[in-house]
């Protein structure tokens, strides 16, 4: 279990965090224009030795905090990128860090969360059993040292682009659920995508050759299942090279989108593959099958439940479902035809449900130029680098000297797992419950009182926004 609480008005400690833990801090109001304050930074104090990720997240136009997804995009930082040397330096009362506000890279007008996560530990990467962070504030204050520059970060997305688009995904390993899946994707006329583990395709080659033909897609999954929070830059980049290799050998197909592994990524590990030109795939819709692998009927109420909250003229949607586990083989038909009773009418592929929205970044388009990547990964061509963050020292007039801190209140969660598949590592037990806290007085509501919900709507969320 997880638990979550205020050590002190705005520092917050997460006891027993895995990667899946998470804290959020949700607007009162669906989004917050913080668009006056983009030469600012964000500021937050660092316990010792722990690595973390701030988000923040972008709404819809709409701004509904009532229909999923709730976040059109995330602009993610990481904590040790922005202390002086790159690390925390381990002393005892921890360190602050800034982030320029530019740095997000999402449209500031539009702020609907914010968003700590992937707690591990440095300088080596590892479990955490306690982590601290807090004071986030948004504040003119000078960092005692230059900031560095913003990482360059891999695309990433949760959502289809095309409204009315429905991507069904399978993260794939070795079974026997492959060639009925197919059967049952071509009698409700749909595609999927197959997320393949590089090390299990020799046994499934036959099946994956079936899903090109009938025109699926095929994506990369890594080659061993690691957590990529957990390797160093030449673990996952071996992992990546590898499962490359495997589909060009057996299957004619070099692939640039990818899943990560229990959707874990932080913006190191985003960085590594955005130097490699791979675009990131995780979902909106997550069946948790595979924590509920005998139980079809509470993985089809978790799906129902999704659908049942989304609007399709939003944004298209991304179901996660493991082929390995006959619940998801079993519900691929109720659930396509389900997902037509709400409004989707196109069930595509990943690629399809972007619509050209990263053929600029995968060299798909002419405009772009090609850039420099390493010499162990495959030419790619990379579309031009974001324009330089305006100078943080360039305050507008109208900006007080410092503004009050942004009131903070959240929740926090961890994933479930159950043993079996030696690919998946074991995860914390759900929590039983969520804690809201709220900010001293004084302190602007930027960033009002948590969204509560039932635990079972919160407690898989992890990086489904």
């Amino acid at each position: 279990m997880s638990t979550f609480q205020v050590v002190t008005p705005g520092v917050y400690a997460v006891s027993a965090p895995n990667h899946d833990s998470y804290v959020r801090f949700t607007m009162p109001t669906g989004c917050y224009n913080l668009a006056a304050y983009k030469y600012m930074r964000l500021r937050a104090w660092a316990s010792p030795g722990t690595q973390f990720t701030i988000d923040l997240k972008q709404g819809f136009p709409d701004c509904r905090l009532d229909l999923w997804p709730y976040a059109f995009a995330a602009g993610s930082a990481l904590a040790s990128h922005y202390t002086a040397n790159g690390a925390f330096d381990g002393s005892a009362g921890g360190q602050i860090v800034y982030v320029p506000l530019a740095d997000f890279q999402i449209d500031l007008a539009q702020v609907c969360q914010v968003f700590v996560s992937s707690f591990y530990t440095l300088p080596v990467q590892g479990p955490v059993t306690s982590a601290r962070f807090g004071d986030i504030e948004f504040t003119n204050d000078p960092p005692a040292s230059p900031m560095p520059a913003a990482l360059v970060q891999n695309p990433t997305a949760t959502s289809c682009d095309e409204p009315y688009t429905f991507a069904v995904t399978f993260d794939n390993q070795y079974s026997g659920n492959l060639m009925k899946i197919l059967d049952d994707l071509a009698s409700v006329n749909a595609k999927c995508t197959i997320f393949q583990i590089g090390g299990e395709l020799v046994e499934n080659d036959l099946a994956m050759k079936r899903a090109l033909a009938e025109g699926h897609q095929v994506a990369a999954h890594t080659w061993t299942h690691p957590d990529l929070l957990e390797l160093d830059e030449a673990s996952i980049r071996r992992e990546m090279l590898l499962t490359d290799d495997a589909l060009v050998q057996r299957l004619g197909v070099r692939t640039r989108w990818f899943r990560p592994p229990f959707g874990h990524q932080d913006p190191r590990v985003r960085a590594i593959l955005d130097s490699m030109g791979y675009v990131s795939i995780n979902w909106d819709i997550d069946s948790t099958d595979y924590f509920n692998q005998n139980n079809g009927e509470l993985v089809w109420s978790r799906i129902k439940a999704r659908l049942d909250h989304m609007d399709p003229a939003r944004a298209g949607a991304i179901l996660l479902l493991h082929n390995d586990i006959e619940a998801s083989a079993n519900l691929v038909i109720r659930t396509v035809e389900y997902a037509r009773s709400k409004g989707f009418t196109k069930f595509v592929t990943v690629e399809e449900c972007m619509r050209g929205k990263h053929n600029s970044y995968l060299g798909l388009n002419p405009s772009p130029t090609p850039a420099q990547v390493p010499a162990a990964t495959p030419a790619v061509i990379r579309a031009p680098a974001p324009g330089p963050t305006p100078p943080s020292a360039a305050m507008p007039p109208y900006l007080s000297p410092k503004p009050s801190t942004a009131t903070l209140a959240g929740d926090a969660s961890t994933a479930a797992n159950q043993p079996g598949n030696p690919y998946y590592k074991p995860r914390q037990q759900p929590m039983q419950s969520d804690t809201a806290v709220s900010g001293s007085p004084e302190r602007l509501a930027l960033i009002g009182t948590a969204l509560i919900g039932a635990v079972a709507f919160i407690v898989m969320a992890r990086l489904q926004m």
